[in-house]
């Protein structure tokens, strides 16, 4: 039994940073629907740049995230990338949030990791 695998009964759009463009903008990948357990929190942490901060959400996910400047957004009803209001902006979708720290926790026999996103 797969515990880690079995949680992540949500779905979230993920959206990989790619680069900055001429005018100083971030850009990004198209968005992918990933599995994951959102949970909507407020839970201190040590963000990126070293600074205690305090999360909008915490977010399980299957996959390494890229917390550079990747953002999420909670697919509640599981509609996929469809459900966008907008595809290349992600923050124009309500409750899409930048990655503000990324870790891998591995389990006790080191087969799985158990990844988690602060928002």
């Amino acid at each position: 039994m797969d515990i880690i695998e079995d949680m992540l009964e949500g779905q979230a759009i993920y959206w990989a940073p790619k680069g900055i463009n001429d005018d100083g903008d971030k850009t990004y990948e198209d968005p992918i629907p990933i599995p994951c357990r959102w949970e909507d929190c407020r839970e201190e942490f040590i963000d990126k740049a070293g600074a205690k901060s305090v999360s909008r959400a915490k977010v399980y996910v299957g996959i390494d995230l890229d917390e550079s400047f990747g953002v999420l957004w909670e697919d509640r009803l599981k509609v996929g990338v469809g459900g966008l209001i907008d595809e290349l902006n992600p923050f124009k979708n309500l409750r899409a949030y930048e990655i503000q720290k990324f870790d891998r926790l591995p389990t006790l026999d080191y087969e799985e990791h158990l990844r988690t996103a602060w928002l």
